[in-house]
């Protein structure tokens, strides 16, 4: 009889480890064996040892906050020895290009574990306007409609200074290497002399 209760105790504590096991191994995931992640706007990531965060976040760029996508995802394209290399798509407008990514996990156990929280990961993202000129930002479209009358006529005023500048610093300087050149002064005091 107290064989057959310690062999159903031991039947029991087995099963129960059995159960944490299975339970612990599915929640943890070794980063690098993570082919892809799908990653959602509007979602959180999941948390065990900190507070779960966005699955997507925009932490800058020329076009920050003008667009976000519903859904980026991320493919492990390798490890380098110390972090996976992570390139990640989306399905933008034509106008705007993702920047820098950054994905982040939570480690399982501490930090830098190299098994992570599976659904921790989120992504931070620069969102770039596509051209590199910068053709959509509102100096193209302002001075597209032709800028202000004012402004026109400032540079007007820049470039006839210039130009007048430039005169006479040659005027001036033919004057003092040429002086037998006649001038208009030089006309009226010879016609002093003549009377």
């Amino acid at each position: 009889m107290k064989t057959q209760i310690l062999s159903a105790a031991l039947i029991i504590l087995l099963l129960n480890s059995v159960h944490l096991i299975q339970g612990y191994s599915r929640d943890r995931v070794l980063l690098r064996d993570v082919e892809a992640i799908t990653l959602h706007s509007g979602r959180m990531t999941t948390g065990r040892r900190s507070s779960p965060i966005p699955q997507i976040t925009c932490v800058g760029g020329s076009a920050s906050h003008k667009y976000q996508p519903d859904v980026i995802q991320c493919y492990n394209r390798g490890w380098d020895g110390s972090e996976v290399q992570w390139e990640c798509k989306a399905n933008l407008p034509k106008k705007y290009r993702l920047g820098a990514v950054q994905v982040a996990c939570e480690g399982y156990d501490y930090p830098d574990d190299p098994y992570i929280l599976k659904g921790s990961c989120g992504v931070e993202y620069r969102l770039e306007y596509a051209s590199s000129s910068g053709s959509y930002s509102n100096n193209y479209y302002r001075s597209k409609k032709g800028g202000s009358w004012f402004g026109n006529l400032f540079m007007i005023g820049v470039l006839v200074f210039i130009f007048y500048t430039i005169y006479n610093r040659f005027s001036s300087a033919n004057h003092e290497k040429y002086p037998y050149l006649i001038s208009h002064t030089n006309l009226a005091s010879i016609d002093n002399l003549i009377c």
